[in-house]
C-alpha cells in the first residue's frame, strides 16, 4: 500500500494505491470513489481493495475534498 496526496485545484487530498498480487492483470488499475458519508478507510473500501488486489487488480482509492476536510456534507 502506497499513500500519497493528489493536487485538488489548490487544495490536496489523501489517495491510496495497492498493487495487485498474484498472477497480476499487467496495466489495469481500478479507480474507485467512495460512496457519500465513506473514506478511503471505511471497511468496504478496504474489502473491496483486498479482493480485488488478491484477483491481480490494482487499486487506487481517493478522498472527496469534503471528506479530507472531515466535513459531513458534499462540496456544493
Amino acid at each position: 500500500m502506497t499513500s500519497w496526496k493528489i493536487p485538488v485545484g489548490g487544495e490536496m487530498t489523501s489517495a491510496i494505491y495497492d498493487e495487485g498480487a498474484g498472477d497480476v492483470i499487467e496495466g489495469t488499475v481500478f479507480v474507485c470513489a467512495h460512496g457519500a458519508g465513506g473514506n478511503i478507510v471505511d471497511g468496504s473500501m478496504q474489502k473491496t481493495a483486498k479482493a480485488l488486489v488478491a484477483r491481480g487488480v490494482s487499486f487506487v482509492r481517493f478522498n472527496f475534498l469534503y471528506k479530507e476536510k472531515k466535513s459531513g456534507r458534499p462540496d456544493p
